[in-house]
């Protein structure tokens, strides 16, 4: 009996039976995998606490993880896979950050956004000392995540036309790490009542 996991099963059919109607390429074959193990989560396989881990083992994932793996974290949020991202929490042996948040994301149709429980992932938007701020990475070995504040500068307008000149970038206004215990901290002084006696 086959112990695999559905998501182990779909990446071993996809390294076995590849390229038999295609000459050999390392490209195509690498490419390939990265698109069935997010296919794999978007279609709502289950995965195995340790697949990551067999996966990058069995299949030379350190050829087609990619340098930034937050993308499969933020996909199994955002397709709602928990099999998924405890696979990936358990991988990177990452405690996951559990807060109220938005997340304006480029996955297609399926996703149901952030859900309960709220995890944080890249690009994820939240309220902080009074600002917005947005998640750009977390540090998994210190346990905490960094968040960036933006300024909004206004674009440039033609005086004769009307027409936008410019497209001003955001500006990183400020910068946080915030721990675990920051955001247990925030909960706790949000449930507060306000003023009164």
């Amino acid at each position: 009996m086959n112990s695999d996991s559905a998501a182990v099963q779909l990446l071993s059919h996809l390294w076995r039976d590849s390229q038999e109607a295609t000459g050999h390429s390392w490209l195509r074959l690498n490419q390939g995998l990265r698109e069935g193990l997010f296919l794999a989560v978007k279609i709502g396989l289950e995965f195995n606490g340790d697949d990551l881990g067999a996966i990058h083992g069995r299949f030379r994932g350190s050829y087609w993880f990619g340098a930034n793996f937050e993308d499969f974290y933020q996909c199994a949020v955002i397709y709602a896979n928990r099999s998924a991202w405890k696979a990936y929490e358990a991988h990177t042996k990452r405690k996951p950050f559990i807060y109220p948040a938005t997340l304006r994301a480029h996955w297609g149709g399926g996703g149901q956004g952030i859900n309960n429980p709220a995890r944080l992932v890249v690009g994820c938007e939240f309220g902080w000392n009074g600002e917005r701020v947005t998640v750009t990475s977390f540090n998994d070995e210190k346990g905490y995540l960094v968040a960036q504040s933006y300024t909004s500068p206004q674009a440039e307008v033609c005086a004769d036309c009307g027409h936008q000149k410019t497209w001003p970038k955001n500006k990183i206004l400020r910068r946080y790490v915030i721990t675990h215990a920051d955001l247990k901290a925030q909960k706790a002084d949000q449930k507060k009542p306000k003023g009164g006696l």
